[in-house]
């Protein structure tokens, strides 16, 4: 699993999840500011179950996990190609400030577990919390992924660097068991070395 954006630790909050808002008591999910058209990434495996548009969330769209957990993404100016299956990292949408509730830019992604029940907040997870706990963990040896998408190398006790899809994950030296996580665009650069 990945953050949904580029940046995610970095991006200001809006409202967090369970906070109470102008409009709400109990806020289902998080939001992140990010500027207008910036990518949505795929977190997990999973299917895109519906691209539609919501009075308050604008374009919005439900999204299956692996784990078949329903996320939603508000507040889209964008849709991405894609429909059905999608991979991990793959384009999905794009940030926007759409519906009434838009204010400015940004995403607000929540999780439900299996199915949306809009009235039940007990059915709701903190996608802050998911999402870094199932972020990927490293295999316990070796190299993993191939040069095509870049190698993470690992040595017994520490482990440095993954390039997936010409992104960096994560640039600084690694601990096992750490997790990993989509940092920035770095077009192909290789950073350091062991």
């Amino acid at each position: 699993m990945i953050y949904p954006l580029d940046s995610w630790d970095n991006l200001k909050d809006g409202y967090t999840f369970g906070v109470s808002t102008h409009y709400n008591s109990f806020h289902l999910g998080i939001d992140k500011f990010a500027d207008e058209w910036t990518k949505i990434y795929a977190p997990d495996n999973g299917e895109i179950l519906a691209k539609l548009w919501g009075t308050q969330g604008g374009y919005t769209i439900h999204y299956r996990d692996a784990k078949g957990n329903f996320w939603r993404f508000l507040h889209l100016v964008h849709f991405g190609s894609l429909w059905g299956k999608v991979n991990e990292g793959d384009i999905i949408g794009y940030v926007g400030n759409t519906g009434s509730l838009g204010g400015s830019p940004h995403l607000h992604t929540d999780i439900s577990k299996k199915k949306l029940k809009l009235n039940d907040i007990n059915n709701f997870i903190d996608p802050q919390i998911y999402i870094k706990e199932n972020l990927m963990k490293f295999p316990p040896d070796s190299v993993v992924w191939n040069k095509k998408d870049g190698e993470f190398y690992w040595t017994k006790n520490e482990g440095y660097l993954k390039i997936k899809k010409d992104r960096l994950v994560f640039a600084s030296l690694l601990k096992k068991g750490d997790a990993i996580s989509i940092d920035e665009d770095i077009s192909n650069q290789v950073i350091g070395t062991f």
